[in-house]
């Protein structure tokens, strides 16, 4: 999620609170306009968007069964997860290609990941995420995280539920599914975002493939979920990227 993950962080976190330590380093150095190019877009998509009044649902209303924890370990987030489908809000929508390399750290109960993405003219634009693991052994997926920029918290730990999981034969994970609740992203919004998001283990699927995920999912919640500006990214952009499977984009910070 870019959720408020709108540039690199490092936090260390407890709930609600956060201790600051952002970091950014980069392997690949963008010029400034490009930079500063996905920063407007990021801009205009906030001012741009116009949503039907949604409500941050409650974790126990949203979860499906395959997210209890006799049958959910959260340290399988653990690893690379391919993002093909997302509404995140504060991501452009010429950002494709999502990948997300996730840590999970059950003794410190936090966790965190670098998303990656690849952007308009080849622009690789990374961000660091952190948050903490759920305090209730019941429900291992109410997660909570959020973002720093340039060395400051922005706000409280939010809402990121990993609501639902879907299995291989052999008993993995396949598809896992979350809801972040980011409320409102600029002093004069009316309404409050949200970002479904649809991480997978591998990049081989289709739209096709993957917009059946996403109806089945969403025909079977409790709650209405926003999932009005989902776009995805199929084996074919992957491809394009040039993202072979079991391998993430090159990090790129602004």
């Amino acid at each position: 999620h870019l959720s408020p993950h709108v540039l690199t962080w490092g936090l260390k976190c407890s709930r609600g609170t956060c201790d600051c330590c952002a970091s950014a380093t980069a392997t690949t150095v963008a010029a400034p306009s490009s930079s500063m190019a996905l920063l407007i877009a990021s801009l205009l998509t906030f001012v741009a968007m116009v949503r039907a009044s949604y409500h941050c649902p409650s974790y126990s209303d949203l979860r499906f069964p395959s997210v209890d924890a006799s049958t959910f370990d959260v340290n399988e987030f653990n690893g690379i997860w391919y993002m093909v489908a997302t509404t995140e809000p504060t991501l452009p929508s010429m950002c494709t290609c999502g990948t997300n390399n996730v840590t999970v750290d059950v003794a410190a109960k936090t966790y965190g990941y670098v998303n990656h993405n690849i952007c308009h003219a080849n622009i690789r634009f990374s961000l660091n995420i952190a948050g903490v693991l759920s305090d209730d052994a019941a429900s291992p997926g109410e997660l909570h995280e959020n973002a720093a920029i340039m060395g400051h918290p922005i706000g409280k730990l939010l809402p990121n539920m990993i609501f639902h999981v879907e299995r291989d034969e052999g008993g993995k994970i396949e598809f896992l599914y979350t809801y972040a609740c980011l409320g409102k992203l600029l002093p004069w919004a009316k309404e409050d975002m949200f970002s479904f998001n649809v991480l997978t283990r591998s990049n081989k699927f289709t739209t096709a493939e993957i917009q059946k995920h996403i109806e089945a999912v969403n025909s079977s919640t409790k709650v209405e979920l926003d999932t009005k500006e989902i776009r995805t990214s199929d084996a074919d952009a992957y491809k394009k990227c040039g993202l072979a499977q079991g391998t993430s984009s090159v990090e790129f910070v602004v």
